[in-house]
């Protein structure tokens, strides 16, 4: 047995050598069905078929076993490097360590993880505060009184709690008398709708809603289109700057601002990283990709 595992990890490790000299990169994210994650993925897929790389691309669907399982598969079919977007990094640590361990490179996208010889990612504070600023700008200029604000959260996630922080931090930098008068989390754009509804009704003087994602902004949108108050006198916003979003926004919507993560470039600067640590090269762990607020066209 001992004989087999021994020789299990050299051929992995000559598969490794292997994909390093051929250029094959890996890639696993939360989930394809998510516009931002799509996004990203076609920004590695551009980037890698104009450097004559064979990009593997694996979507676990939300589900944590099966971005295990395409780890290991990695590591078997050669890759020199993966890029992986962690759904649960702790269980990633095993893992992605026997990868490691055979040769392959790991680029951490988003979400840090246990094991990782770079993290590649917008910083989630300044995501958060970049909307924030974007929400007090506007209540500053908009809103004479205190204005109130909800703020649509997701403090399961402890990355989006930064980015919660961030949002208020922002709020109270450019509108200091406004108030956060709720703190609430949702978890899908339905919930964000109905957490939006509630809050309205206890708070009709609401001025702004403040989402960690575009998902929940959409929710909020929708509630405040559907309680008849004036859009023109409200505010949204979110982050990811999704299609939806930004067409929403061009359009003169109550949904005013989102963070845009530069997801397409960050997919390419990705692919970049990979074949720098696949040649040897020593990057800095630490690789921050830089955010902006898109307001419209």
């Amino acid at each position: 047995m001992r004989l087999l595992s021994t020789a299990a990890v050299v051929l992995a490790a000559s598969a490794s050598a292997a994909a390093a000299q051929e250029g094959k990169i890996c890639i696993s994210t939360w989930d394809l069905a998510n516009s931002y994650w799509v996004n990203l993925v076609n920004g590695a897929q551009e980037r890698a078929d104009e450097l004559g790389i064979e990009l593997v691309v694996n979507d676990p669907s939300n589900d944590v076993g099966r971005q295990i399982a395409a780890v290991e598969n990695f590591v078997t079919v050669g890759c020199g490097a993966i890029i992986i977007a962690a759904i649960d990094p702790a269980a990633m640590d095993a893992p992605l360590s026997e990868a490691q361990a055979a040769g392959v490179k790991i680029i951490a996208q988003s979400i840090e993880t246990p094991v990782a010889d770079v993290w590649a990612s917008a910083d989630e504070y300044d995501m958060g505060h970049t909307i924030g600023v974007a929400a007090g700008e506007w209540l500053a200029t908009n809103v004479t009184d205190a204005a109130e604000v909800l703020v649509l959260n997701n403090d399961r996630i402890p990355q989006m709690i930064a980015r919660k922080e961030g949002i208020i931090a922002g709020i109270q930098e450019k509108a200091p008398t406004a108030k956060v008068v709720a703190e609430q989390g949702a978890q899908s754009t339905a919930e964000a709708m109905a957490v939006t509804e509630s809050v309205l009704q206890a708070n009709p003087g609401l001025d702004a809603v403040v989402a960690i994602n575009d998902s929940q902004a959409l929710g909020a949108l929708a509630a405040v289109e559907s309680s008849g108050m004036p859009t023109d006198a409200f505010f949204v916003g979110g982050i990811d700057a999704t299609p939806e979003a930004r067409t929403l926004i061009d359009r003169g919507s109550a949904l005013r601002a989102s963070v845009d993560n530069v997801p397409f470039a960050n997919g390419r600067e990705d692919v970049d990283i990979a074949v720098s640590l696949i040649k040897g090269e020593t990057l800095e762990y630490r690789q921050v990709i830089a955010v902006e607020a898109y307001t419209g066209k």
